[in-house]
């Protein structure tokens, strides 16, 4: 989207590389978020109570009241999200163990970075990838060493989307995906 703004002049190179640059800053406390406070709470207590009060909201006449609705309602559902996954790769525990496919070394760091590219482009969110890969690992699915190189995976994969819709749009569109490139690669 910024790089539409940006194309279609509504924004400067500047402004869209701080737009870029605070998106990364709202999914690295989004993950840190849910790796300090999902994984140990029970969240799901917290879920029904945001998404009962976040749907009353929505419907107030109040401009800003709808507001703090659909955020109450976000939350309650990305928590109740995160219960979910839990609870899924829990049962996967007992029944199919992804550590068996983990891969040690240099081998292992690309083929899971690869990994992380593939499921990022695919969801068109590295914030989905990396609950993914947290809950994982809390849940013992995967290792810690491929969790990295899927973590990484993801950051990089998030370019894909910004390199596609730079094909179309103008210089100052393709220098943001460029920046958005170097700023995930470094």
């Amino acid at each position: 989207i910024t790089i539409s703004f940006l194309s279609a002049g509504l924004l400067g190179l500047a402004a869209g590389i701080g737009i870029i640059f605070f998106f990364f800053l709202g999914t690295t406390t989004g993950a840190w978020l849910i790796a300090g406070f999902g994984l140990k709470v029970k969240i799901s207590a917290y879920a029904m109570p945001m998404l009962v009060f976040g749907i009353i909201l929505i419907f107030q006449k109040s401009r800003s009241l709808k507001g703090v609705g659909y955020i109450l309602a976000g939350l309650g559902f990305l928590f109740l999200g995160i219960h979910h996954m839990k609870e899924g790769f829990d049962a996967f525990k007992d029944t199919i163990d992804l550590t068996k496919f983990a891969v040690a070394g240099y081998p292992g760091v690309f083929l899971f970075a690869f990994l992380g590219i593939v499921a990022t482009v695919i969801m068109q969110s590295s914030h989905a990838t990396l609950v993914i890969i947290i809950t994982a690992l809390a849940a013992q699915q995967i290792t810690y060493e491929n969790a990295l190189a899927l973590a990484i995976g993801a950051n990089i994969g998030t370019t894909i989307t910004a390199i596609l819709g730079a094909l179309s749009a103008n210089v100052q569109g393709k220098r943001l995906a460029g920046a958005h490139l170097i700023f995930n690669v470094v």
